[in-house]
């Protein structure tokens, strides 16, 4: 989709950072300040009948910067949720039927940045290079020029937002949109992408030097997918595509925690990569792939421990529901990490378990 989101523009007050379910809920002038990197809006919150009209006027056109044609007589509907990150921004949509793009008329806004977009659910057509996306794929588009992406059923999208000056440094020609191909979604970089823009929305506690790394990586993402070479992308491969595997690798052991069988070579072949390369990746943060999960599954079950659903159940579970294999091990490494016995850290617990109660 063609459009001129600018994230930084949009008013704290106008909009909520947390999962459009809260906004949807809450009225805006209840909602506490979201983290400053962090956006979003819900029509949900609008009345029916009125929903199109505000949105068009007091989102699209004015915050977005984008025109909205309304396709059909069905409830109209528009979730987004935003982020910035540094130079870069991306923003997460979920829309009814419509042609969303850059008229004429708003070209004059100064906003000439590249858009690469990427189709999440049902197929839309980008009119500025006459092509259909769809699920997972992603193609460049231009601020600069005005353009419609046309859907004809509700879907989703992800749009990142790219500053003109940076991204022809990285792919020389960008502006010849029409030149360049769509990326399969299958693709490494894509998928990589795709993750990471999502624990990037749903990261609320993130430093201002870390958003620029993070904008600096969806950079080199994005530039390897659409055929970066030589410089350009040796460094995005060591830098933007190492930080996305590591950080696809680490989700990847937290999500088995509770399989004891769990090895680094599960993990390599999961991710489709080497294990040499695996271990390398939890070197890179100064820590190995057993220290890693064994880590994790301790903090499992401390939280275990804590929960008031587990109160009843015996140390013994506790300790193989995290994934641990053997009782005296996990005694001992609970111990070191926490400094007190499982059995303790439960009856620390207790003041907290009987005030919820």
């Amino acid at each position: 989709m063609s459009v001129a989101f600018g994230v930084a523009a949009t008013p704290r007050r106008t909009v909520n950072s947390y999962p459009i379910h809260t906004v949807c809920e809450t009225r805006l002038d209840e909602m506490s300040d979201p983290p400053p990197h962090l956006s979003a809006f819900s029509t949900d919150m609008l009345p029916e009948r009125e929903r199109f009209d505000a949105f068009l006027e007091g989102m699209a056109r004015k915050l977005v910067r984008i025109d909205v044609v309304r396709r059909g007589d069905a409830p109209f509907c528009a979730h987004f949720r935003s982020a910035r990150l540094g130079a870069v921004s991306f923003l997460e949509m979920r829309y009814s039927p419509a042609s969303y793009g850059r008229s004429s008329a708003l070209l004059g806004d100064g906003n000439d940045d590249f858009l690469f977009q990427i189709g999440a659910t049902s197929a839309f057509h980008v009119d500025q290079t006459d092509r259909t996306l769809r699920h997972g794929e992603g193609a460049l588009a231009d601020n600069a020029r005005p353009g419609y992406a046309s859907c004809a059923s509700a879907g989703a999208a992800l749009i990142v937002s790219l500053p003109r000056k940076t991204f022809m440094s990285l792919i020389p020609g960008a502006e010849d949109v029409a030149r360049l191909a769509t990326v399969a979604g299958d693709r490494p970089e894509m998928i990589l992408l795709r993750n990471y823009l999502a624990t990037l929305l749903d990261s609320a506690s993130v430093g201002e030097a870390t958003l620029q790394v993070a904008g600096a990586h969806v950079l080199d993402l994005v530039s390897l997918a659409l055929g970066a070479t030589g410089d350009v992308a040796h460094h995005a491969t060591a830098c933007g595509l190492r930080a996305a595997r590591a950080l696809a690798v680490r989700q990847s052991v937290s999500a088995q925690l509770r399989n004891p069988a769990l090895s680094a070579a599960d993990v390599a072949k999961a991710n489709a990569i080497s294990e040499r390369y695996l271990r390398q990746l939890f070197a890179d943060i100064g820590t190995s792939f057993s220290d890693f999960l064994i880590e994790r599954r301790l903090e499992l079950a401390h939280r275990l421990l804590a929960n008031p659903l587990y109160r009843n159940r015996r140390i013994a579970e506790i300790a193989f529901e995290a994934g641990f294999s053997d009782l005296s091990h996990f005694n001992r490494r609970f111990r070191a990490r926490f400094g007190e016995t499982p059995s303790a850290a439960r009856e620390s617990a207790r003041p907290t378990l009987n005030h919820e109660r």
